[in-house]
């Protein structure tokens, strides 16, 4: 399932792009020790004049041709190939390096996107329960006070509380929302 959550991740496919680009480069420099054979061919007419004109009267031209193979064998250069070889290959290994760093990192991304979710979820699950306590001695304290039983200030804190109590629940609504949009960044489902 991790390999399924990087996979959809865009920095993971920038980081599996450039080490793909890495390895031709590494095998395009090793090709240099190869020996390489070239082909050329050429073609033309050519006419000498005295004068220049351009009349093609009486005038004689002459063709000429040319063709050939060119066999290129690499002997010594310097260590310059050997040189980019061996910075291709820690290329390469730095590559693999940020991509092993990448999957920790969108590991670690995931596991803490997904604790504060579930922290998130029995938060607002807290604040539900309170709400409907806070609901619940409102509507007590409201019968107590047209019973005359309650005092007018245990109606006004009963009220305020249960402002209080809706707020905070509206507001767990809300960082369960956020959560549940981190996490999905996290995962590489965002959309």
């Amino acid at each position: 399932m991790k390999l399924l959550i990087i996979k959809k991740r865009v920095e993971y496919n920038l980081v599996n792009t450039q080490r793909q680009l890495n390895l031709l480069d590494l095998k395009s420099n090793r090709f240099g020790y190869l020996p390489s054979l070239n082909a050329f061919a050429s073609y033309s007419k050519n006419s000498i004049y005295d004068n220049f004109n351009f009349s093609t009267n009486g005038a004689q031209w002459y063709t000429t041709g040319l063709w050939g193979l060119k066999l290129t064998v690499p002997i010594f250069d310097g260590f310059a190939k050997d040189a980019r070889i061996q910075q291709d290959k820690l290329t390469d290994m730095k590559t693999q390096n940020s991509l092993f760093s990448l999957e920790n990192g969108v590991n670690f991304q995931v596991k803490q996107a997904s604790l504060v979710y579930q922290s998130k979820y029995e938060s607002l699950d807290i604040q539900k329960r309170n709400l409907k306590l806070s609901q619940e001695i409102a509507r007590v304290t409201a019968i107590k006070y047209q019973q005359g039983v309650g005092t007018n200030l245990e109606l006004v804190t009963a009220q305020a509380d249960l402002k209080t109590a809706e707020i905070n629940y509206f507001s767990a609504l809300y960082d369960l929302s956020v959560a549940q949009i981190d996490l999905q960044k996290a995962k590489g489902t965002l959309y």
